[in-house]
Parts: structure tokens; sequence; C-alpha cells
């Protein structure tokens, strides 16, 4: 796994999202320049959960719209700066 890196604000986000038929899962991250002058992706959290009895019988839609709203409500401190 990635080692995870301090948040520069003045740098943009990338959210990426994930729903399966058990639970969601939520990575933040962000490209920033490397000692080598490379640009690469940083890791800035994890996030996770299991679906509830009732998510579990949602559609595919459903669970994937559900993991953007979980992953914008758990990383809301960083998204809104």
């Amino acid at each position: 796994a990635p080692i995870i890196s301090y948040p520069q604000f003045d740098k943009p986000f990338i959210l990426q999202l994930d729903a399966s038929d058990f639970g969601l899962s939520a990575i933040l991250a962000q490209k920033l320049v490397d000692d080598d002058r490379v640009k690469r992706q940083h890791v800035i959290g994890y996030a996770s959960r299991t679906l509830s009895s009732s998510e579990r019988h949602y559609s595919p839609t459903e669970r994937e719209c559900l993991a953007i709203v979980y992953g914008c409500s758990h990383f809301r401190p960083y998204l809104e700066g």
C-alpha cells in the first residue's frame, strides 16, 4: 500500500470510489511532484464501510451513488478546504 501523504490544499484532490455487493470504499489522493521530479499519485486517506442489510438490496447504480455520498461526506473537510 502507498504511504499516506500530507495534503497540499493548493493542489486538486482525486476521489476514487467503489461499491461492491457488501461494502463501499473511498480513496483520497493528489498528484504531486516527487523528489525525482516525477508526478505521482499520493494517497491522503482511505475509508471503507460495510453495507447494511437494506443497502445490500440496492442496484449496482444505487450502490455506486451511495459510494459517492459516502466518500464526499467522509472526506468533506479536505474537499471543502
